[in-house]
């Protein structure tokens, strides 16, 4: 407007524009000169300025960032000015100006509407133009007061209850008659109860309404209950607990037949729920968010962003078709095609394909392109879908809010008809929000019922004889020091526009004064970290102010109380699997087919119930899509790599020139590193982000193994790769049975170093020294971190033992058998760690491991029998907890080390 020569960006002003109209709002409500405020605060700003670039050299452009900053606060006042005129020509105002003007211009304002006397019950907090008003009528004899006050926070210079009425009170006078003295002399019970969460908060007044109903019912006054006005009052400051209450409330049939009463038809709902707390309005941000991930792939397909995808796909309306049954079978097949297939992007015609045997499909991804018109219509469309699903008469609840969204497409329609080309969707979805957000869905009910829900604010001039009041927590009650403003504290304050004192004080009053003509008052806060809300975990100083202050009243009993949630004993109990003659059967169906291997070795030392669930029932975690590569990923894809690049040179000898010639083409790795991540997990980006990341993070790691490799280890004799050995163990007498139990592992390389065969496993992870030492026997059965020398150890047997049935290939001529048969030293298990490369090459330490080839193989074999016949044994259950083998106890100390015998 004030500068034609600059652009300026209404999607960037939509959110701030809001703020400043209740600042404009606030200055006119409280008549303060808006030319003096603005110049103030214009001029602070340069002072501001001024500091900043004291003893500096800083060169702020016409257009910089800086430079706009500082020219906002000069365009604020012309903006109030001219907006203010613009309006009052058109006959508008906002709130804060029409007070204003009412006040300017009361005498015209009397005659007009022939207001003869006004009366002005139950106030509080007056602006400056509210208390204008009232002085003006006053001075005029055209007006009655009539104030709510107590006494006791009255009279009290401190108490912030009586901060405004104290001022009133002055200016009052002889007509400040409502005074009385409630809170000081009537019996009451104030009870204050912490609970350990939100929903909690909800259960308690429940059981509290129903305890007081049952009480009724008890003492005969029932029918007096039915047909008293605002009996009880259960207040929210906390909006987003109207749902939880309402699903916590006494309804079961037991309990009406018991007492006599449904609370269903005594209880009045007088807040209504935003509408931006509801499941449709999740849909709706669910629909942006698709819109603002649509993106074309190299093709020009439309991809979409599968969280997007599966996020409209699981809402509960999606999922509460009138063809539940198909369509529900439909969308868990597309999530779990989309899992299954790792699509981290999903193909918008695939995507429609699939679904276009339902309604649904075509609405919700339908790309907007940017156009409003569409967006619009698209709106239409999904309204029509869902009012065909909530066409029962239980769905009173949806249809409101399917209702209240319906209008305010059409307003918008109205109101934007000549804007669909000039805005983006970001400033259509901004207005959307921001009337969606001022919508409450309304609850029908009887007024005059003896229950009442109601907000804090809603309570005002309205008493009850039992209050129920949940969330009394800091900020909630009272909601703490936020102002969403531009103009800065110490400039309102100046001023004598209104700040969080104020504010408080305003809720400190509407808080007390529900004390009036109560009896009984429960107090209800949670002391959860975890619960969605503004507040702490501190229960209000309102609270704390009542224990303090209130307590040395006679007339008031003032408890605290803790609600605990009594857990049952069965809980604490580990769980465990008693192994019956079909489970056992299915055990050695798995050993027999399937086999065991080193990695399921440790699952059951670790955990005999996992074992069982993830091998024997095949209970795994759910696939999702892996959007990051995992460590498994991870470790997969640098294993393929070296497979890949190595295999080449299988049978024979690997020089420091071949290693070379691989780290130098660094096109080649990138691109085998690429492949090789599509080929694990197809559908996962590695452009860009994180797994853009971690495929150089491959890329350097493999590199430099590769270097260390090259300059410390070689040649080297590579006799395979990838390689899967398996044995069988027999087990005779096995509880009166003779079983064959099948022994398998997979190696990642085995080679020939300076004389010796190292069977190679490559980890990605990291280790510590002691990881790879172990002392004796038992200790790789009862210390389950110990799991990488068992790993290690079966890996060895497994060789030796194929090697010896001559199902290893490629052992170099040279290479006698007899020899190893002789002096098993000669074979290596170890691993190379990437995060510690440079330790090179690592091999296990066990102490008591047996010299002798043959021993050795016993030594092993009898290890995994002890497993095996733990596994198998009907008197052990699988348990969460490690097994002990037999031996007694889990964990071995030095001293008693020497005791341990199997």
């Amino acid at each position: 407007r004030f500068d034609h020569n600059q652009e300026h960006d209404l999607e960037k002003f939509i959110p701030l524009g809001s703020v400043i109209l209740k600042d404009f709002d606030l200055i006119d409500r409280n008549m303060v000169n808006g030319n003096d405020l603005f110049a103030y605060l214009d001029q602070a700003k340069a002072l501001e300025r001024w500091g900043e670039e004291l003893g500096k050299e800083i060169n702020i452009g016409e257009n910089s960032t800086i430079s706009n900053y500082y020219l906002f606060w000069k365009y604020l006042k012309e903006t109030y000015h001219v907006f203010r005129e613009e309006l009052l020509q058109e006959n508008l105002a906002y709130s804060g100006l029409a007070y204003r003007q009412v006040a300017e211009n009361i005498d015209a304002v009397l005659d007009k509407n022939e207001i003869q006397h006004a009366v002005f019950v139950g106030f509080n907090l007056l602006s400056t133009s509210e208390l204008t008003i009232m002085q003006k009528l006053d001075s005029r004899k055209k007006a009655s007061f009539y104030f709510d006050a107590d006494s006791y926070y009255l009279n009290n210079p401190l108490h912030e209850a009586g901060f405004y009425l104290r001022k009133y009170k002055d200016w009052l006078e002889e007509r400040f008659k409502t005074e009385q003295d409630f809170i000081g002399t009537d019996q009451k019970k104030i009870t204050i109860y912490s609970v350990s969460n939100k929903v909690t908060q909800a259960k308690l007044a429940g059981d509290l309404l129903a305890k007081q109903i049952t009480q009724l019912a008890e003492n005969q006054e029932i029918n007096s209950f039915k047909t008293t006005i605002n009996h009880t009052a259960i207040l929210l400051p906390d909006e987003t607990m109207l749902q939880p209450l309402l699903h916590s409330l006494p309804v079961e049939s037991a309990f009406i037949t018991k007492t006599g009463v449904s609370v269903k038809e005594l209880l009045n709902v007088t807040m209504g729920l935003s509408i931006d707390k509801t499941p449709l309005f999740h849909l709706i941000d669910n629909l942006f968010s698709l819109q603002e991930n649509f993106h074309p792939n190299e093709l020009g397909e439309t991809l979409i962003y599968y969280k997007d995808v599966i996020k409209l796909l699981r809402h509960s309306y999606i999922q509460y078709s009138k063809n539940y049954k198909t369509d529900y079978e439909l969308i868990q097949n597309n999530i779990e095609k989309i899992q299954k297939n790792n699509q981290v992007f999903v193909r918008l015609d695939e995507l429609l394909e699939y679904g276009k045997t339902t309604k649904f499909y075509k609405v919700l991804f339908r790309n907007w392109n940017g156009n409003i018109r569409t967006a619009l219509d698209s709106f239409h469309e999904l309204i029509e879908v869902l009012s065909e699903l909530f066409d029962s008469e239980y769905n009173v609840f949806e249809k409101e809010c399917l209702f209240k969204f319906y209008t305010v497409v059409v307003e918008l329609e109205d109101a934007l008809e000549n804007y669909y080309n000039s805005l983006t969707i970001n400033t259509f979805k901004h207005f959307l929000y921001e009337v969606l957000r001022s919508q409450d869905i309304p609850f029908t009910g009887e007024p005059l019922a003896p229950i009442q829900v109601m907000g804090m604010l809603e309570s005002r001039t309205l008493d009850f004889e039992n209050i129920i009041i949940l969330s009394c927590n800091e900020g909630i009650l009272p909601k703490g020091k936020t102002h969403n403003s531009v103009i800065p504290f110490d400039i309102r304050l100046s001023f004598g526009l209104p700040t969080h004192v104020e504010n408080d004080a305003t809720f400190a009053y509407t808080f007390y004064r529900l004390f009036h003509r109560a009896k009984n008052i429960s107090l209800i806060y949670s002391t959860s970290q975890g619960d969605d809300s503004n507040g702490s975990s501190e229960k209000s100083r309102f609270l704390t102010q009542i224990q303090a202050e209130m307590s040395h009243l006679p007339n008031l009993k003032i408890e605290e109380k803790q609600v605990l949630m009594s857990l049952p004993d069965r809980a604490a109990l580990p769980l465990s699997v008693p192994k019956d003659e079909a489970i056992l059967e299915r055990v050695q169906m798995y050993l027999a087919v399937q086999g065991i291997t080193p990695s399921y070795l440790n699952m059951y030392i670790g955990s005999p119930l996992e074992f069982f669930e993830r091998k024997i029932l095949n209970l795994n975690d759910p696939e999702e899509v892996e959007e990051h590569m995992m460590v498994n990923t991870f470790g997969t894809v640098v294993h393929g790599f070296l497979e890949k690049s190595l295999e080449k040179f299988v049978g024979k000898n690997v020089q420091k020139a071949d290693l070379e010639a691989i780290i130098a083409d660094d096109k080649s790795i990138d691109a085998a590193i690429t492949e090789a991540i599509r080929q694990e997990k197809k559908g996962i980006v590695v452009e860009q982000g994180k797994n853009f990341i971690l495929k150089h993070v491959a890329h350097y790691l493999i590199k430099t193994f590769l270097g260390l490799q090259s300059q410390k280890e070689t040649p080297f004799y590579l006799i395979s790769q990838e390689k899967r050995m398996e044995t069988i163990l027999e087990m005779d007498n096995f509880f009166g049975k003779k079983i064959k139990i099948k022994i398998a592992g997979k190696t990642d390389r085995i080679d020939i170093f300076e004389g010796k065969i190292r069977i190679i496993d490559y980890k990605t992870g990291t280790y510590t020294s002691t990881d790879l030492k172990v002392k004796t026997f038992e200790d790789l059965l009862l210390l389950p971190e110990k799991g990488k020398v068992v790993q290690l150890l079966v890996y060895k047997y497994l060789f030796l033992k194929n090697l010896l049935e001559g199902k290893i290939k490629n052992v170099p001529a040279n290479w006698a058998v007899k020899e190893i048969e002789s002096n098993h030293k000669i074979v290596q298990s170890g691993f190379y760690f990437f995060r510690k490369l440079e330790d090179g090459f690592k091999e296990f330490v066990l102490e008591d491991e047996p010299a002798d080839t043959q021993e050795f193989m016993t030594y092993v074999e009898n290890f995994i029998r002890i497993i095996i016949q733990d596994l198998l044994d009907p008197a052990r259950p699988f348990s969460q907890e490690p097994s002990d083998f037999g031996l007694g106890k889990i964990g071995i100390s030095e001293q008693d080390e020497a005791e341990w015998t199997l």
